[in-house]
């Protein structure tokens, strides 16, 4: 077991350099640079480094509103959604986790929101082994991957699920 948690400690810090690498290139496009920023929050976010993470991704959501880019602002109030979560504040998570819905069903964009429900059903469980508006929210999430055909996305939501209920296919 702590091999793999090695193992996967070493891959966050060689995409973490990569993507440092990658922010400092000349002339990169304001979408790139924010998708950029957003992956290294998310980096620091599964190594743990949540103070990081959170300043990161507040400096991701300060460009996407400055350049008025939707997607990646709902993105980012979801990953910022997590953070805070994942900190313990719980209020502020949820206000920002409502946020990301908002913005991406209005957009109708239709698989944003629903990573935007599987993140904000994921941190519901994870505060309360079983919370019902946690697994709805996991549910909708896998209704929408299925409808979207997001193979990718709806294994990591029926995974999250099934560590969370025992009947098959919700």
């Amino acid at each position: 077991m702590q091999d793999h948690k090695d193992i996967q400690m070493r891959l966050l810090l060689r995409a973490e350099a990569s993507l440092r690498h990658a922010l400092t290139i000349e002339g990169l496009e304001a979408e790139a640079n924010i998708e950029g920023q957003l992956a290294l929050a998310q980096v620091s976010l599964l190594r743990g480094e949540l103070e990081q993470a959170q300043q990161q991704a507040i400096h991701a959501l300060q460009e996407a509103q400055r350049y008025e880019l939707m997607w990646l602002l709902a993105h980012t109030q979801g990953l910022l959604g997590s953070i805070l979560a994942a900190q313990g504040n719980y209020e502020q998570a949820d206000g920002y986790f409502q946020q990301a819905l908002q913005i991406s069903r209005e957009s109708g964009m239709r698989l944003e929101y629903a990573r935007a429900l599987q993140n904000y059903g994921g941190a519901l469980l994870r505060r309360k082994h079983i919370d019902q508006q946690g697994l709805l929210s996991l549910q909708e999430a896998r209704q929408v991957f299925v409808e979207c055909h997001a193979t990718f996305d709806l294994q990591a939501v029926e995974r999250l699920l099934s560590t969370h209920t025992s009947q098959p296919g919700i």
